[in-house]
């Protein structure tokens, strides 16, 4: 492992970390959409995809099937993240956050994100078990999460919701 490999790898767990404890403090819905981030991280995901991929290494159906089973998982966990998320009313608006449960779906998250790394890197797909291919996800999961939690995000004032 060359230590630009340990310098993204670093990088991306401060990105992950970051976005989970962002998740765990209730934050106002402001006027900028809830998904936005997640875009951000998918796109800047598959821009890095794209320098990755070239003569030398190219993309097998390997990496297609490990690559689509991260994206599916990331999306669902997104979704399910997005449908967990609480809102309560407070002087600015509506916050919202992720409740203390949604730590143990980001256990399962990485816990599953390291599984299919694993086994992607022992089927010899290694553009789906790269850096990149985690920020894809990532930033899949924030979207998907984003688009749930701006569906849900009540239409009333604030005055008038209940806190859960």
């Amino acid at each position: 492992m060359t230590p630009s490999d340990l310098a993204a790898i670093a990088l991306t767990l401060a990105v992950l970390v970051l976005v989970i404890v962002r998740q765990q403090r209730w934050r106002v819905r402001g006027t900028r959409p809830v998904w936005r981030v997640g875009a951000i991280l998918a796109v800047v995901g598959v821009a890095l995809l794209a320098q990755d991929v070239s003569p030398s290494l190219r993309l097998t159906p390997a990496d297609l099937a490990f690559g689509l089973v991260s994206v599916v998982v990331a999306a669902a966990s997104g979704a399910l993240m997005g449908r967990i998320t609480t809102f309560r009313p407070s002087a600015h608006g509506v916050e919202y956050r992720l409740p203390a449960v949604g730590l143990l779906l980001w256990a399962v998250v990485v816990g599953l994100r390291v599984a299919d790394v694993a086994a992607a890197h022992a089927a010899g797909a290694v553009v789906a078990s790269s850096t990149a291919f985690l920020l894809v996800s990532l930033g899949v999961n924030r979207l998907v999460s984003g688009l749930v939690v701006e569906a849900r995000l009540p239409r009333t004032p604030a005055a008038a919701l209940p806190v859960r």
